[in-house]
């Protein structure tokens, strides 16, 4: 399992101890509304084709060796993501289901919880559309 964007790498479970989940997107198109003179209610319709977000959030769990391990993780990483992220999304489940995203931005990080030696770290995106499993490299 796995989680990166453009050419970094969020999650990665090389070693056993990352757990993935990513949520339901949430899809916002773009809609124009229109406000009738004399008409108690707009008109509403369709928007441009552009404008078209996917919004989602993806929990990882960590599960580190020792409290000071976990206790070190979390302020190198943010730093590390404070530039920002963008690119292509790609994510590849237990059973090597990979699904992607063009144009993806990482919209935020933030820790959900620590119980133990596991973290729980919510990274927040906002991406384009949704690439096929054969165009993933």
């Amino acid at each position: 399992m796995y989680l990166k964007i453009g050419d970094t790498t969020l999650a990665d479970d090389s070693d056993g101890s990352v757990s993935i989940t990513a949520k339901r997107p949430k899809l916002t198109l773009a809609t124009r509304t229109i406000d009738i003179i004399g008409s108690r209610y707009a008109r509403n319709s369709k928007g441009r084709p552009h404008g078209i977000a996917f919004e989602f959030t993806v929990e990882v769990v960590r599960r580190f060796a020792d409290y000071y391990s976990a206790e070190k993780f979390v302020l190198p990483h943010f730093a590390n993501l404070a530039s920002g992220a963008e690119g292509i999304l790609v994510c590849q489940n237990k059973l090597g289901w990979r699904c992607g995203y063009e144009n993806t931005v990482l919209n935020g990080v933030e820790v959900l919880g620590e119980i133990g030696v596991s973290t729980t770290i919510a990274y927040k995106f906002t991406a384009g559309k949704p690439i096929d499993d054969k165009f993933i490299d």
